[in-house]
């Protein structure tokens, strides 16, 4: 099977967060978003600084979630930006080079529209259904499919994803796959354990 690049969502709670995103980055998980909606500014850079402070390499892996002045002030890889955020283009004049901007979508015509946008990589889900989206079935792996044919930038597939899925995920052509509980728990990264390493 082609290998999948990894890209995991923190869950909302600050408190384990760093236990979580050091555990997911140690079992070969490769970018992760910080995602604290709701979260005061400067606490989630309080939480971003003990990371990198443990591991100052972690830098060049973290994504804070819809909160630019965060990442720029802490020297981060970029942004992700929520659907009806901000446009990449207009972030994409104010950031350094190199500064990468994802962008969550939900539909073909989202993904279609960030790509040409100026986002470097989409989220597209829900794939399946999911305990974060209730009652959504998801859009299934043909519409992934359909995404990543409609837009030259990467897409990560995001939306209970299991590791069973991962062959058909990746005969869509998809990059990657997102996740939040899929890399959140010890349970979940020894099951991905030999897909990580």
């Amino acid at each position: 099977m082609r290998r999948l690049a990894t890209y995991m969502i923190t869950k909302d709670e600050p408190e384990t967060l760093v236990a979580a995103v050091e555990r997911a980055i140690a079992a070969g998980v490769e970018r992760v978003q910080i995602r604290l909606p709701g979260v005061a500014g400067r606490n989630v850079e309080r939480i971003v600084g003990s990371l990198v402070a443990r591991d100052t390499g972690l830098r060049k892996r973290l994504i804070v979630n819809d909160r630019l002045d965060v990442a720029l002030a802490m020297g981060l890889a970029g942004v992700h930006l929520p659907r009806n955020g901000l446009l990449p283009a207009d972030v994409r004049r104010h950031v350094p080079e190199g500064f990468v901007i994802g962008v969550s979508t939900h539909r073909v015509e989202e993904v279609m529209e960030a790509g040409r946008g100026g986002a470097d990589f989409v989220v597209f889900g829900p794939i399946f259904e999911t305990n974060s989206k209730p009652g959504h079935k998801g859009v299934g792996l043909a519409q992934l499919e359909r995404a990543v044919a409609q837009t030259s930038v990467p897409v990560y597939a995001l939306g209970g994803i299991a590791p069973k899925h991962l062959v058909g995920v990746a005969e869509t052509g998809a990059a990657g796959v997102a996740g939040i509980s899929m890399f959140s728990s010890e349970a979940a990264l020894g099951e991905l354990s030999s897909w990580l390493s």
